[in-house]
Order: C-alpha cells, then structure tokens, then sequence
C-alpha cells in the first residue's frame, strides 16, 4: 500500500502498468508464502523463536524466509527512493512532513529487514531486540505520516468552507 502511495505521490510514468505488475507480485508472493507456510506446518518442521528457520537447514521455511525478505526488501526500496525523492518537490510543508516521516519509516523498515536477514545467521538475542526497537521507528513515522497527509486536506476543506460562507452574505 505504501509503494501505491508513493507511486501516486511521485506521479511515476506507467503507474497503472506498475500497479498491474505490483499486484501480480503481490499475488505470487502471497501464494507462495501461503504454501510454504502450510508445507512447514503440515510436516511440523522446527523453528527458532519468532518463525526463524532452523540455523544449518535449508528447508521449505528457510525458502519461505527467502521469498519474503526478497519481497519486502524489493518494495521497500522502491517505496524508500520514491518518498526521499518526492520531499523536495512538495510545495506544503504539512505534506512535505508527511512524507519525510513516510521515508524515516520506510527507512527504518529496511533497517529493520536487515536485522532479519542477520537474524537467519545468527543466534544472538540483541538482533532480535534491536529489530523490534526499529519497528517501532517505522509504525509511529507510518501513522504520523499517513494521519498528516489525511488531516492536510480535511483542514484545508474546513477552511475553504469557512471562507465560502463569510462570502455568502455579499
């Protein structure tokens, strides 16, 4: 959802034939993971603490893992360029806010996707923990982002409304 919101922030080229290619992605992605998931549950193959797969194994979890950091890391780094990118080009600077706390949290999220990326080859618990400080970073810049580029309009309407009915009496 966030990568659609930048696309249509930046006004990229093709934005529907990206949003056709996106949701086939999206779609394949998801089938797979799904699958994957229902393999590592059926056959009861173990995990570490979170979901992880076992360290030393490459079984149908180790391949879930893959094909969800590909995702993730894809379309977080495509959503990241294209909110850093847009900042300078928005006139607004509630709008202009929004989206650098769009870019600080998607930022962060890949932050984030590194961290479980380490997290497959390690063991340690300070990887773990480090993630979920930098999740944090990214669901308050998200929310903050996404509420402020909804309240811009709002309040914008609420103050052309009022201008429209000072007006009404000449």
């Amino acid at each position: 959802l966030l990568l659609t919101v930048a696309l249509r922030v930046s006004a990229f080229p093709g934005e529907r034939r990206w949003s056709r290619v996106m949701a086939l992605y999206c779609a394949a992605t998801a089938v797979t993971m799904v699958t994957l998931f229902w393999i590592v549950t059926a056959d009861h193959i173990p995990t570490r603490d979170r979901f992880l797969p076992v360290m030393g194994t490459f079984t149908a979890h180790t391949a879930y893992w893959i094909v969800y950091l590909t995702y993730m890391l894809v379309v977080t780094s495509w959503t990241t360029f294209l909110f850093w990118r847009q900042i300078l080009r928005v006139a607004a600077k509630v709008l202009r806010f929004a989206l650098f706390a769009l870019a600080v949290g998607t930022t962060s999220f890949l932050v984030f996707l590194g961290s479980r990326v380490v997290a497959l080859f390690t063991t340690s618990p300070q990887v773990m923990t480090f993630g979920v400080y930098v999740s944090s970073v990214y669901s308050i810049s998200v929310t903050v982002g996404c509420s402020l580029a909804i309240i811009m309009p709002l309040s914008q309407s609420v103050v052309q409304w009022w201008r429209a009915n000072r007006l009404y009496a000449l």
